[in-house]
């Protein structure tokens, strides 16, 4: 199951848990040689993991579970709402809100692949289907709209993403391989009509122009975009800005212009665009430098540095740089995108064991904030910095996936559930 869901991570966005991509490009280079490079079905499980809520010490887990039968009205957030997450099959899971006391809220929404929420929650999205019919459902949260987008015939869905004013929503689609050539687009949706502008582009033999996968839009209105080639490792291939302003007419998105933002083998991790969209956080490695205990599989993709690119300039700047024999794994920007927070940890052979959460400051002073417990076999999967105090992360231990919290002021970490399947959407800024 667990290489599974690194498998599907890339090629399928909706089953993305946001492990550490990096080491997805090992895993997928494996997985092809055997599966082949054609996207599959994640297969059932014999017995489900039912979710298990987060309780105070007082109550039992055996005698409490979230209750999906009155969903709030309209399906409006609740007060005090951080964050969106699904639990269950990729194919068919439920959204909750996660509320910063802790407790979950059904809001009666099933969802598919390819999940993504608006920065203020309005806004959900969600694929469905499989090539050559497959759509996106694209809904409001708080009543109103809804709408239907269709994914072009013989094409994948792949990742998207809202921007910041929550009026677009942009996603990549890409054809089946053909020779050398494959056709991809990326199709912007306004969310005011529902009508959608489509940038189409061709991937060649020279693979000089691959297709990427929507992170979001800076304060320039670029649209920010994690290069890769797919249907193949799976590998990043480089950050680029593409200039999409509103009103832009359907036009082939290579007559648009574009800027590379990071080399290929500059940053090994997913991308962060800060909340007032002027800067990018990515991990990247120096190859001059070798983690303690440290087992290299197939490729080296060990991560030691946090950098930021300033979107406007494209001028990176290093925040940290780990020389202690340690290793730095996810990151994310505080709410404020004042301050960033990361985990640090070591190896065992091949596999990536966290160890504490730290925070990194404005002025360059680091912290650690709370602890992290796994062992070997267990998996990071994503952390967000969701509320002042409040940080989420999502691990992989045991055949299920669990969502914690973590009180950043105390360091405090709460259990929130447990699931056979689960995918957090995003904070919700409110």
């Amino acid at each position: 199951m667990r290489v599974w869901q690194q498998f599907l991570g890339r090629t399928r966005a909706g089953v993305r848990t946001r492990r550490s991509e990096r080491r997805f490009r090992l895993t997928f280079v494996a997985l092809s040689l055997v599966f082949g490079v054609l996207a599959c079905n994640l297969p059932p499980a014999e017995t489900p993991i039912p979710p298990t809520p987060y309780l105070p010490a007082t109550e039992s887990a055996a005698t409490s579970a979230p209750d999906t039968t009155d969903p709030p009205a309209a399906g409006w957030l609740p007060p005090g709402t951080i964050a969106l997450y699904s639990v269950g099959p990729w194919e068919s899971s439920q959204l909750f809100a996660l509320v910063s006391d802790g407790s979950m809220v059904p809001l009666g929404v099933t969802m598919g692949r390819g999940q993504a929420a608006s920065r203020q929650g309005r806004w959900v999205a969600y694929g469905s289907g499989t090539p050559p019919d497959m759509s996106i459902a694209i809904q409001r949260l708080d009543g109103g709209s809804a709408y239907a987008v269709p994914v072009t015939p013989g094409f994948d869905l792949f990742a998207m993403a809202f921007d910041s004013s929550e009026t677009r929503l942009a996603f990549l689609e890409v054809g089946i391989l053909d020779g050398d050539a494959t056709e991809w687009a990326i199709v912007v949706v306004n969310l005011g009509d529902g009508s959608t502008t489509r940038f189409v582009a061709t991937m060649g033999a020279d693979r000089a122009y691959l297709p990427g996968n929507p992170v979001g839009w800076s304060a320039g209105d670029e649209l920010i975009l994690d290069t890769f080639l797919p249907y193949s490792e799976g590998g990043f291939a480089g950050a680029f800005g593409v200039p999409l302003p509103p009103g832009t007419a359907s036009a082939p998105l290579d007559t648009l212009g574009r800027r590379e933002l990071i080399g290929a083998r500059e940053y090994l991790s997913q991308l962060r665009i800060s909340p007032d969209g002027s800067d990018l956080l990515y991990l990247g490695r120096n190859f001059d430098y070798t983690p303690a205990d440290y087992e290299v599989m197939m490729m080296d993709l060990a991560v030691n540095q946090l950098w930021s690119l300033d979107l406007a300039t494209g001028v990176p700047t290093l925040l940290l740089e780990i020389t202690d024999g340690g290793a730095l794994d996810d990151a994310d920007w505080s709410p404020d995108g004042a301050e960033t927070i990361f985990v640090y940890g070591n190896y065992a052979g091949p596999d990536f064991i966290p160890s504490v959460l730290r925070v990194r400051d404005g002025a360059g002073s680091v912290r650690d904030v709370a602890a992290v417990s796994l062992t070997p076999g267990d998996g990071f999967t994503g952390i967000s910095w969701c509320a002042p105090n409040v940080a989420v992360y999502t691990i992989w231990t045991s055949g299920a996936m669990q969502l914690h919290m973590v009180d950043l002021s105390t360091g405090t970490t709460s259990l929130i559930t447990t699931a056979e399947g689960m995918s957090v959407l995003g904070c919700i800024a409110q």
